[in-house]
């Protein structure tokens, strides 16, 4: 599997959530996801904000952790998030499920994303953002869960080496 990243995003002035999966930069990728494009294109791209993201390169914990944060923030049922179905770390991103790209193309990426690094002026303007912002208590208890979900990830590969 190549490198997956899991993240949230939030629209600042409407405060609705999306959750999704990207083999992009996290911070750069705004999303794709029908509901959230558009309401993007309501409300104005520039104030999405990423309130997280995970890298994951392990395809069965990446699909693991999507599907359990989905259930746990019911992301599809409820109001504040965009998402129409449930993540789960394989749609999306340009990847067709089922579909394997060629040894080439994979080194193609591997190269493209090897030693990437950020401009100065680029982490400034994202520090820049949040300086003055407090997070909500719901974006608070995202962020916990998270956070709780990545721990659990990583004790759970301690023990099975």
């Amino acid at each position: 599997m190549s490198q997956t990243y899991l993240y949230i995003k939030q629209h600042s002035l409407t405060e609705k959530f999306y959750f999704g999966k990207t083999v992009k930069d996290p911070i750069k990728y705004n999303g794709s996801g029908k509901h959230w494009l558009r309401h993007l294109k309501v409300h104005g791209f520039e104030h999405v904000v990423t309130l997280w993201y995970e890298l994951f390169t392990d395809q069965e914990e990446c699909t693991k952790f999507a599907l359990e944060f989905s259930e746990k923030m019911g992301i599809v049922k409820s109001d504040q998030w965009l998402n129409l179905k449930p993540e789960n770390g394989l749609d999306g991103g340009g990847s067709v499920v089922g579909t394997k790209r060629s040894a080439e193309t994979c080194e193609k990426f591997s190269k493209a994303l090897t030693g990437r690094k950020q401009s100065p002026e680029h982490i400034a303007a994202m520090v820049a953002t949040k300086i003055g912002k407090k997070r909500s208590p719901f974006q608070k208890n995202i962020v916990a869960i998270s956070r709780k979900l990545v721990r659990n990830r990583v004790r759970l590969n301690t023990v099975q080496e």
